[in-house]
């Protein structure tokens, strides 16, 4: 594994300011999804591209018809250390790793398309 400096959401005494990694933006997209899954109506596992994974052990039955809906995939491949760094970066902002493998895909894609619509 690569030897990264000790980068944390709050800088250490040892450490700058400058040094630390500002991790708002993803402590507050983590706040947003669970704030979400209150308005999916349904109990909810985790939110999968957009679109709420329900809990069907919390599920009547009778319900699943209306809850179940094509999910489209994503799947990509991460080595030991990439996995490694994600865990522990899903940790300080309080997230599950794929949590924030979706959020940092759908902010890298949304950005991406807002840069080439800004060029015209």
């Amino acid at each position: 594994m690569e030897n990264l400096p000790n980068r944390t959401a709050r800088p250490t005494a040892d450490q700058d300011d400058e040094d630390a990694i500002d991790v708002r933006f993803l402590t507050d997209a983590v706040q947003e999804d669970k704030a979400a899954d209150e308005q999916a109506g349904f109990p909810v596992i985790e939110w999968y591209l957009g679109q709420p994974v329900p809990d069907l052990n919390e599920i009547e039955e009778e319900r699943w018809p209306v809850v179940l809906t094509p999910l489209t995939q994503v799947n990509f491949r991460l080595s030991a250390g990439q996995h490694e760094r994600l865990v522990e970066a899903a940790q300080r902002v309080g997230a599950k790793p794929t949590e924030l493998a979706r959020i940092l895909t759908m902010r890298g894609v949304e950005h991406m398309l807002w840069e080439e619509r800004s060029r015209g």
